[in-house]
């Protein structure tokens, strides 16, 4: 019996815990910089896409002049065997969609020479197998 009055008591002597308040604050969403510069600096594993062809990946952010905003993104492109890396200034990038996870660029990304060759090989591939005129 003793000991079911110590337990009351000693729950009736911790108080109550306070109502906890919480307290928001309004960030002003109206400077569409501040966010373009959020999502540059947020996008390392987002698709880079050229017109509607995936050209590699964002692997990197490097901030040089500011700390809120990147300067140049790295671009990993290639396959397996064959990767290049290419530093591009954030003012080639046209658009960053956080919900797609892709940035589109702004210009024509430079093709490879073994793009080239393989484009070449594939256009003589197709002419040697068409039918001779008999």
């Amino acid at each position: 019996m003793e000991e079911l009055l110590f337990g009351r008591e000693r729950e009736d002597a911790i108080p109550p815990a306070a109502p906890v308040r919480q307290s928001t604050i309004d960030v002003p969403s109206g400077d569409p910089g501040l966010e373009e510069d959020y999502r540059l600096g947020h996008c390392q594993g987002f698709a880079a896409i050229d017109r509607d062809e995936c050209v590699g990946i964002v692997t990197d952010v490097r901030f040089l002049s500011r700390l809120d905003r990147p300067d140049e993104l790295e671009i990993t492109t290639g396959g397996r065997f064959h990767r290049r890396s290419v530093w591009i200034p954030v003012d080639a990038v046209e658009e960053v969609s956080l919900d797609l996870e892709q940035i589109r660029l702004a210009y024509r990304f430079g093709r490879t020479s073994t793009s080239r060759l393989r484009a070449a090989a594939r256009a003589l591939g197709t002419a040697l197998r068409r039918p001779s005129p008999t």
